[in-house]
Order: C-alpha cells, then sequence, then structure tokens
C-alpha cells in the first residue's frame, strides 16, 4: 500500500506543537481582546499571549508549495503570492496579511475540523453575489 505523502506540519509533534503555542493562545487572546467584558489587565495580558504566539508561529518552519502537498493549502499560496504581486500596502501591512495567509495554510494541511470550515465559508463566498470594487482609483494599492 502506498503511503500518503504529508506536510511538515503532519506529524503529532508539530501538530501538538501548533495547537498548544499558537492555536489556543491565538483564539483565547483574540477573544479576551474583542470581549467588551475584559479588564483592562486581561485585555494587557491578551495582547502578551497573542505576541507569544506570533512569535512561535513565525518561528516554525514557513509553508510553501514545495513543502505542503495539501492541494487546498497550496491554493492558499497561490492566492498569498497573488496577493503580495498585486497590492502596493505598506511592508508591515503586507507582512501581516501574508502571515495570515501561512497560518490558513498550515491549519488546512492537517487539521480536518478547520479545513472543512474554510472550505465551508469558501464555497457559500463563492455562490453570492458581490459589488465590483468602487471608489478607489486602481493604481492606488491595487496594480493589476
Amino acid at each position: 500500500m502506498k503511503q500518503r505523502e504529508q506536510s511538515i506540519y503532519f506529524s503529532a509533534p508539530m501538530q501538538m506543537y501548533i495547537s498548544a503555542e499558537i492555536k489556543r493562545p491565538l483564539i483565547h487572546g483574540v477573544v479576551t481582546l474583542f470581549s467588551s467584558g475584559s479588564s483592562h489587565i486581561e485585555k494587557a495580558k491578551a495582547v502578551r499571549e497573542v505576541w507569544k504566539a506570533y512569535k512561535a508561529f513565525k518561528a516554525l518552519p514557513q509553508p510553501t508549495i514545495e513543502n505542503t502537498v495539501d492541494k487546498d493549502a497550496q491554493n492558499v499560496l497561490r492566492l498569498r503570492d497573488w496577493f503580495l504581486g498585486h497590492c502596493f500596502l505598506d511592508r508591515n501591512r503586507l507582512d501581516f496579511v501574508s502571515s495570515i495567509f501561512c497560518f490558513v495554510a498550515m491549519i488546512v494541511s492537517f487539521d480536518a475540523p478547520w479545513r472543512f470550515i474554510i472550505a465551508k465559508v469558501r464555497q457559500q463566498a463563492m455562490s453570492m453575489d458581490w459589488n465590483p470594487p468602487t471608489g478607489i482609483p486602481e493604481g492606488a494599492w491595487w496594480k493589476s
């Protein structure tokens, strides 16, 4: 029987690390930051928690087309590259957006529930009727 190819994020230790050091603290920190019931001290601790999760994320090997095998993860990376090739935001914003794409690609690589959720959101978004972009000249921040 042929063994299925696996991404660099597929091993149990890597998945446990991502869950414990990145996903859980990130979710908890963001929920705390946006909760109107959180105190200033809780929010300050949440900023530290999110920052620590971000540093743990940045310490991991970043996903590439070559080190991922999941088609959806590779598509997320292709979208990232397309976006970064067209958008003129400042470097900090582009790094932030790139990190979001990379995080989604990592999660899609091994986390079945999140892969399903993201696929369903994508499916729903593609079925909707969207307005074309207006109001901002294209060359101001976007190149065709």
